[in-house]
């Protein structure tokens, strides 16, 4: 039994030895959106926000990577929803939402070819900050009476932490730091603190990330 624990040990060492750690830098422009419930929603708008960040992987063998990485993030989205106020009367109003987290996404890569990889794994985002601006127009026997425009942070209505799956492909430019890849985000923790309204978080994204 010490034999077989030892030669595991040994081989163990050497395959940890013989792996590649590289660090890098990425970037990316992402397109998010807000799932929701509980609102009376018309319209779900989708819109760009961008993230930067430091990246580690880590390589055991070529066929197979371990790709940890931290960057910030702004993501924005915009819901347009109607409020009645009687039978003929109607509220309407378009919400604008920044939301800045902190993204640590933890992927396992598999190379089908040589350059090319598809990715899948956990993600923890850690939220920074949320703002909301809202467009609100009031219509009266289908007239238009006021327009009001305000702004609120209303980080304290949404949740401290997201957490949910991220997966994508990549190509890596032969002989060369340089990559891309595209990637989808889907939330599992609903998002706001109102037990009537369920938010979640969605988002796709190009990127490109340079390894020293």
């Amino acid at each position: 039994m010490k034999k077989i624990l030892l030669a595991f040990l040994m081989i163990l060492t050497v395959q940890i030895a013989s792996a590649q750690i590289r660090y890098g830098v990425k970037a990316s422009a992402n397109y998010s959106a807000i799932i929701s419930e509980g609102l009376p929603v018309t319209d779900r708008i989708w819109e760009w926000g961008y993230d930067v960040g430091i990246m580690g992987e880590y390589e055991f063998v070529h066929q197979f990577r371990i790709q940890a990485e931290a960057s910030f993030a702004l993501y924005t989205s915009a819901l347009e929803f109607n409020i009645p106020l009687s039978n003929t009367d109607v509220n309407k109003t378009r919400s604008h939402f920044e939301l800045y987290y902190v993204n640590i996404p933890v992927v396992a890569k598999y190379y089908v070819l040589k350059n090319f990889n598809v990715f899948l794994g956990p993600q923890l985002m850690v939220k920074l900050d949320a703002i909301s601006y809202n467009e609100s127009t009031l219509y009266v026997n289908g007239q238009k009476v006021s327009e009001t425009n305000t702004s609120s942070n209303v980080s304290r209505d949404i949740n401290a932490v997201d957490f949910g799956a991220v997966g994508g492909i990549g190509y890596d430019l032969p002989n060369s730091g340089l990559g891309f890849n595209a990637r989808y985000y889907i939330g599992f923790i609903d998002q706001h603190k109102n037990d009537d309204i369920k938010f979640h978080n969605t988002n796709v994204s190009v990127g490109a990330s340079y390894k020293f």
